[in-house]
């Protein structure tokens, strides 16, 4: 397990990187484009589409943690198989929902 663990965390950093740098420069800019197509002054805007990303980003960490416990609080040993196969179907049909909102 070790084996895989330090390469597979070393890959996810530089990847993590990566993807993180791209979120904030795509924020930006369609921060920006909104502001020019709406008038608006551009360092408000920037600041409004960061303030709403990190607050849904926060907000799922709230909302999985308390469909998590919803769903495995009667269990003991961290739940069993069926508690656990009931939540990854929680969590698979809200992202389907989130997915089929977007397209």
């Amino acid at each position: 397990m070790g084996y895989t663990m330090v390469p597979a965390s070393v890959y996810l950093g530089f990847t993590a990187a990566i993807i993180w740098v791209g979120k904030g420069t795509y924020l930006t800019s369609a921060a920006l484009s909104h502001a020019r197509d709406n008038n608006l002054p551009d360092r408000p805007a920037v600041g409004r589409f960061n303030g709403e990303f990190w607050g849904v980003f926060a907000s799922t960490q709230v909302i999985g943690n308390l469909i998590s416990f919803a769903v495995l609080r009667n269990r003991k040993g961290g739940g069993t198989v069926t508690g656990k196969n009931l939540l990854f179907l929680v969590f698979l049909a809200s992202l389907a929902a989130r997915l089929s909102a977007l397209y």
